[in-house]
């Protein structure tokens, strides 16, 4: 194993360790879903091609961080009246956007194929009607069937 993926390695054991002793303490509610997102968005970095590996990875560990680090107590009595809205909040489904962006701007093949599928099964949830599902319907055909 080459020294990058060997470091890529301990990064993403690393983040996933962290991730699953949150997940076993006391979250706000919005860090579940960020956190079970950050997972699903791991699982497709055996898909990436190794330079843009780091890129996401380093974005996932900048969400979990958001997540997981304790907010001070003095941040906490100056946003107090918009804790919901807050930049950690904001900040995180920002972060997680990108990685999902570079997941796929550096997709191998099979990673490609895997998007491509996930949108269309994500597309297949909305109204027939919806233009986004119209849309993907016309780049991939009505129906796509995921690959195997």
């Amino acid at each position: 194993m080459s020294e990058t993926m060997h470091a890529t390695h301990e990064r993403r054991s690393d983040l996933l360790e962290r991730l699953a002793k949150a997940r076993s303490g006391r979250l706000p509610g919005w860090t579940l879903e960020v956190v079970d997102r950050i997972l699903a968005i791991d699982e497709r970095l055996d898909h990436v091609e190794p330079r843009g590996r780091a890129n996401v990875l380093a974005l996932l560990e900048a969400t979990a961080d958001l997540v997981i680090e304790p907010i001070p107590w003095h941040v906490i009595r100056a946003r107090l009246s918009d804790w919901w809205n807050g930049t950690r909040v904001e900040r995180a489904w920002i972060y997680l956007h990108q990685a999902e962006l570079q997941v796929v701007e550096h997709a191998t093949s099979r990673g490609l194929v895997l998007a491509r599928d996930e949108a269309a099964m994500r597309a297949a949830e909305l109204d027939p009607d919806n233009p986004a599902r119209v849309r993907l319907e016309h780049m991939i055909g009505p129906g796509h069937r995921p690959e195997k």
